[in-house]
């Protein structure tokens, strides 16, 4: 019970120095920029008609918290490379690396405002079994979606609450 105590009064001692270090220097969350939430949540998002367009239009609609409202277009291009790396005695690969580059261009009307590219890198296991090879890659797929929508959600916060994108009018 004692050895507890002296853990939450060591969490609690912790916390408070690092609010106390980082109150003076103006650091704020980028999400409290004022505009920069309600943006992301009014982009519509554009991908290709196949299983990884779909896969990454839920991921970023998810990452933008996306309202059915379009103030903005976000198009994005899917390319998609995949490499065996390690290999098994009978020159057979034992993972495999994904990678999406995904290229985007947020627009307003018929003016783009931003464009720009992420790589997003995976690896997944070889698989023997063809069905567990299957299921593998599109795991690979799904991971590789999620962390490319976070980072083009990174990307656009960053310029709307840079000032790089005017906010849209009410």
């Amino acid at each position: 019970m004692a050895l507890r105590r002296m853990i939450r009064r060591s969490l609690l001692a912790a916390a408070l120095a690092a609010g106390a270090l980082t109150a003076g220097c103006g650091f704020h969350p980028l999400y409290a920029e004022p505009g920069v939430v309600e943006n992301l949540r009014d982009i519509q998002v554009v991908t290709p008609d196949t299983r990884e367009g779909r896969i990454l239009k839920e991921r970023l609609d998810d990452a933008l918290g996306a309202t059915g409202r379009a103030d903005w277009v976000l198009t994005t291009t899917i390319s998609e490379l995949r490499s065996g790396i390690g290999a098994r005695a009978d020159d057979s690969a034992t993972r495999y690396e994904l990678a999406w580059i995904v290229g985007w261009t947020l627009s307003r009307g018929s003016s783009q405002a931003a464009a720009g590219s992420v790589t997003a890198t995976v690896t997944y296991a070889a698989s023997d079994q063809p069905y567990a090879g299957l299921i593998a890659r599109q795991d690979g797929q799904d991971r590789a979606a999620a962390l490319a929508a976070d980072m083009i959600r990174s990307e656009l916060a960053t310029r709307f609450a840079d000032g790089t994108l005017a906010p849209a009018q009410p």
